[in-house]
């Protein structure tokens, strides 16, 4: 299936009014692709609610920025929603980028 959306790549800029403190921002960039997967998974725990597992893979064209800030993307689009990204392989000219969860903010991959 055929996707259109942004990426969002989280940076950190310091504060043109306040000289020495750094501040998160996200800059999005839009992208074209394949959606390669679309799963969704009930994992049964311990807690009041199960968790809820969105495996979706999208494999996208790259472009320079995104082949050189890959490490920063933190959130894809699709449907409307923010997808926190879990992982991203890199195959140039392409990326194949895993997604997990509702994106809530926060850093890149690893946050």
């Amino acid at each position: 299936m055929k996707w259109s959306g942004n990426i969002g790549y989280s940076t950190t800029e310091e504060d043109p009014a306040n000289s020495g403190i750094y501040v998160q921002k996200v800059i999005e960039r839009h992208y074209y692709g394949d959606l390669l997967e679309n799963r969704f998974k009930i994992q049964g725990s311990n807690q009041v609610n199960d968790d809820h597992l969105f495996l979706n893979r999208f494999s996208i064209v790259a472009d320079q920025f995104a082949l050189s800030n890959f490490h920063s993307a933190c959130y894809i689009t699709y449907n409307g929603i923010k997808w926190k990204i879990s992982g991203i392989d890199v195959q140039p000219p392409r990326m194949v980028i895993s997604v997990s969860d509702v994106y809530n903010g926060g850093g890149g991959p690893s946050e």
